[in-house]
């Protein structure tokens, strides 16, 4: 039939709405927009939720990137070290990082968190709030930021290597710390560990691995990425997790190594990442007996993940 064909018959309300759920709403509507302009279809959808969504999406990338940029010039002026976790840095993975949905801002301060929570509440009266697990959390400018008082990859790797980057505001240009290529993987694995075992993942979770190893993969100590996912017990989900992006993704084989792929295709790993046995949520007000119950049913439907992340990786969550 062809891609023409095939986009004739194309539901784009159904097609927003799954990528919506995936996160991926302007990423797709990026590679519409692509296959428009390369010719390969003749018009583009009238879709006024597309455009409405992909705006949304831009609007707090560069509401999160003002923050980012205003936390990095007071730090720097207190002689307090940032680095920025996850969302920033993996956007810069993909073709167009404004395109990503970032959720909070997650910032390691190299052991300074308590001093540079009290620098921020003493100079803007930032109400911070101290987690029971040791994190702070605060918002600024209606962003949430999270200040992270362990950096638990970082031991694993034996030092917490990082390197910087600008980052521009306008006419204004910043410089913040991202981790290197080890320490960013390993952090971005572990955490979609962590969200695969204990509740789901998205397309977009997947996507995010696949840009951030396609960019990275050479500059990779692929043997230390591969002890700590030993260490972290996650190695059978980072295989698993590789052979989705290669097959289904289109990430080259030759980013990893080849006994980091499952050999064989994992149709239950894949099904959940499109349509999650418990997809659910709970308010976290919710009375004590439902969550409760909420939690145990979790727990009994996504006990099958356990072949691929151990018990002793949420060991190490619950000591961060």
């Amino acid at each position: 039939m062809g891609l023409i064909g095939l986009w004739r018959r194309v539901d784009f309300d159904a097609l927003l709405r799954l990528a919506r759920v995936h996160a991926v709403a302007g990423v797709v509507w990026d590679g519409v927009v692509g296959l428009h302009q390369d010719g390969v279809i003749d018009e583009l959808p009238a879709s006024d939720r597309w455009a409405q969504r992909v705006g949304e999406i831009v609007a707090t990338y560069d509401k999160q990137l003002a923050v980012v940029h205003r936390l990095a010039d007071f730090y720097t002026r207190h002689n307090v070290p940032m680095m920025l976790l996850n969302g920033y840095g993996v956007s810069r993975c993909y073709p167009r990082p404004e395109l990503r949905p970032s959720g909070d801002v997650d910032l390691w301060l190299y052991g300074e968190q308590e001093t540079a929570d009290q620098l921020l509440h003493n100079a803007w009266g930032v109400a911070v709030r101290r987690e029971k697990s040791g994190q702070s959390l605060f918002r600024l400018d209606g962003v949430l930021v999270e200040n992270h008082h362990r950096l638990p990859e970082a031991e694993v790797l034996g030092g917490c290597r990082d390197r910087e980057v600008e980052v521009a505001v306008n006419q204004d240009i910043g410089v913040v710390r991202l981790p290197s290529a080890d320490l960013g993987a390993v952090y971005l694995l572990r955490h979609l560990a962590i969200k695969f075992r204990t509740k789901w993942l998205k397309l977009r979770h997947a996507a995010d691995w696949a840009m951030y190893a396609g960019v990275h993969h050479a500059e990779m100590d692929w043997s230390a990425v591969e002890k700590s996912a030993v260490r972290f017990g996650f190695l059978f989900f980072l295989k698993a997790l590789n052979r989705v992006v290669v097959d289904e993704l289109g990430v080259d084989r030759s980013c990893f190594p080849a006994h980091l792929i499952a050999p064989e295709a994992d149709a239950d790993f894949w099904e959940e990442l499109l349509h999650p046995r418990f997809p659910y949520k709970l308010s976290e007000d919710a009375p004590w007996l439902r969550r409760k119950v909420f939690g145990v049913m979790r727990w009994k439907v996504n006990r099958w993940k356990r072949r691929y992340v151990r018990q002793r990786l949420l060991t190490a969550v619950n000591k961060c």
